[in-house]
């Protein structure tokens, strides 16, 4: 009988099997997290009931309160209007007993004395044997302080219980001297409890101090007033002076939220507590009662779900195993791992899924292994197009500035050597005009191609250098104004005899001066104003400078051309590129195709930016913008 029980309890040792634990995890994590999740939704709903409950008792403490707060006005209000009454201020004590003996009704829940100058008792109101015990005493200190114009009202502690007292003097009219005093008590009886329990709907309960006696709206089970406190020690209790407490108490077999706080006399001393309680044993019961079934519920589903799991979990464990090996053969690089199960359920299409992912990962791997032999060889081949157009530009840069440079010198020498002897030959007059015209043009034509080339040439360097970094800056302190004068002037020339646009200048006053090298920002607006030209036969050029709001400056070059097309914008500054022309695209501009490049280049050295407007047939407008770090000070 042991050894098969040990035998049993083995098999659910977590350690022997993936199904095992499934079947543990399954109940761990489904039916433990249920049920401590409500176990502890319903210990806070308890907390927060019992708060809540709390909280209505300090609420109905404070209308407790304001009841008797309300009592003292009332007391107080009573004696200052009898105090003022013709038949009490005469101090006659027939005429003041008849005048309390016909008006009953004004203080049938109190007593109502009336004193004379020796602090003699006058007349009173009708007392009942449960109000004799509250008269107030002709040796009391708060009469004498009556009489000494010490006024207001006052709790105090007699041995039959706790009464509410507020005195008035009776003034002489003539002197303003007291003649007498009228005092109002309303002893704080249980009828009176009654009254504020129906008004705050919570039980009331009054102890005062001499004898720790009590005043309880409570009953016990058979509907009997309880007669003791559930204080341990009510002067204990009273002495520590707290303004409220509050907290859960057991009371004649009942659980009752209680709130509490002390009832002071006018010197500071505590007389009295005056508590509020609520039945609160449904609420205990009820959460007690949910708490054990929620316990009940929670283990028998623990072992209900123990036993499904060790039913359910043997059917995961080996499609899961086959899977798992699968996953380890795959993971060594065979991707031809498949698995085989015939299965209609979700293992079923999980192995289907992992076999069309190994035949997605197969293809796809074959297919990444030849896209990077192909970008391996495509990376090779634009290296050595990179290599080879370095080599190139260093070349032709380097190989050709010489003999270009002494193909113009020499073609200069020979134009000036030959015009001089070609008028010693012995020909007719005609023939050698014609031959040195011819001759003439001729070298024009070399030296102006050669010019074009050294430019051509002059470009290159000056991009790479720029962009290697080898270019040598040398900023200094400039006139925009003069700057753009210099080369509006060079400007002039590049159209030679022919007729052209016409050149101005839109420049707002006060411009800052710059602090750029002279020879960049020429090179900049010699090429912008040289690209506008070649796309403006005819019309105006205008070149136009402004402050940004920035603190910064920027240029334009305005032009009435042909325009460009607007999918040729975003590429008109970049390297040997060159844009069509507008309405007639077919027609390319001679040119290099490196004079936007370099001012897009040079302008961005110095941290600016450059970009172009244009509209087909309106021409075209080309801005160059420097920041405030480039701007110096303004001219005088």
């Amino acid at each position: 009988m042991t050894r098969r029980h040990h035998s049993w309890l083995s098999r659910l040792d977590p350690r022997r099997s993936l199904r095992v634990r499934l079947c543990w995890a399954f109940a761990l994590l489904v039916v433990a997290p249920l049920s401590i999740t409500t176990l502890a939704g319903m210990t806070i709903l308890q907390q927060r009931l019992e708060q809540s409950v709390l909280q209505e008792n300090l609420a109905a403490l404070a209308e407790a309160r304001t009841e008797l707060v309300q009592r003292t006005r009332e007391a107080e209000a009573k004696a200052n209007l009898l105090a003022g009454l013709a038949d009490i201020r005469s101090l006659n004590p027939e005429a003041a007993q008849v005048f309390l003996d016909n008006n009953r009704d004004l203080w049938f829940l109190g007593l109502v004395e009336v004193f004379g100058p020796d602090k003699n008792l006058l007349a009173h109101s009708p007392q009942s044997p449960e109000m004799a015990p509250f008269a107030t005493c002709s040796d009391d200190p708060a009469l004498a302080g009556a009489y000494a114009l010490d006024l207001g009202s006052d709790f105090v502690a007699r041995d039959a219980g706790l009464c509410l007292r507020a005195l008035s003097p009776i003034l002489d009219p003539a002197t303003l001297t007291v003649r007498g005093v009228v005092a109002v008590t309303y002893p704080l009886t249980v009828h009176f409890l009654q009254t504020v329990k129906e008004r705050i709907k919570a039980d009331v309960t009054l102890q005062w101090k001499p004898d720790g006696s009590i005043l309880s709206t409570l009953t016990d089970s058979a509907g009997r007033s309880l007669s003791r406190a559930w204080w341990p020690d009510p002067a204990e209790t009273l002495a520590s002076g707290a303004a409220r407490q509050e907290g859960m108490e057991e009371v004649a077999g009942r659980t009752l939220a209680t709130a509490r706080e002390p009832l002071r006399d006018n010197a500071g001393q505590i007389l009295a507590m005056l508590a509020v309680s609520t039945d609160y044993a449904g609420i205990a019961l009820s959460g007690r009662s949910t708490l054990r079934f929620i316990l009940v519920a929670s283990a028998a589903a623990f072992v209900v779900a123990v036993l499904l799991g060790l039913l359910v979990a043997g059917t995961f464990t080996r499609p899961i195993s086959r899977l798992a090996s699968a996953i380890r053969v795959m993971s060594q690089g065979r991707l031809d791992s498949r698995v085989e199960l015939n299965r209609q359920d979700e293992l079923g299409h999980l192995a289907t899924a992992f076999n069309h992912m190994a035949d997605a990962l197969e293809r796809r791997t074959a297919a990444l292994s030849t896209y990077a032999t192909e970008l391996a060889e495509a990376n090779a081949r634009l290296l050595e197009l990179d290599r080879l157009k370095s080599d190139f530009i260093s070349t032709v840069s380097h190989e050709l500035r010489t003999p270009l440079t002494s193909v113009r010198g020499f073609a200069k020498v020979i134009r000036r050597d030959f015009l001089i002897c070609s008028g010693e030959q012995e020909k007719s007059e005609d023939v050698r005009e014609e031959r040195c015209h011819r001759i003439g043009k001729n070298l024009d034509i070399i030296i102006e191609e050669s010019e074009r080339l050294t430019r051509l040439i002059n470009d290159i360097l000056d991009v790479s250098k720029i962009e290697s970094g080898a270019m040598q800056w040398r900023d200094q302190d400039l006139s925009l104004e003069k700057a753009v004068r210099q080369a509006l002037e060079v400007a002039a020339g590049l159209g030679g005899s022919r007729p052209g646009p016409t050149l101005g200048a839109d420049l707002e006053p006060g411009l800052p001066r710059l602090r750029m090298d002279p020879d960049r920002l020429a090179q900049v607006l010699v090429n912008l104003l040289s690209n506008a030209l070649k796309f403006t036969p005819s019309g105006s050029v205008t070149v136009g400078a402004g402050r940004t709001p920035q603190g910064g400056v920027r240029l334009w070059v305005k032009d009435t051309g042909e325009g460009i097309p607007p999918e040729e914008l975003d590429n008109v500054f970049d390297l040997f590129h060159q844009a069509g022309n507008g309405a007639r695209p077919e027609l390319k501009p001679q040119g290099t195709g490196l004079g936007l490049a370099i001012v897009r280049r040079i302008v961005g050295h110095y941290n600016g930016r450059t970009w172009a407007e244009s509209a087909l047939g309106q021409g075209s407008t080309f801005y160059v913008e420097f920041p405030a770090s480039t701007a110096v000070h303004s001219d005088a």
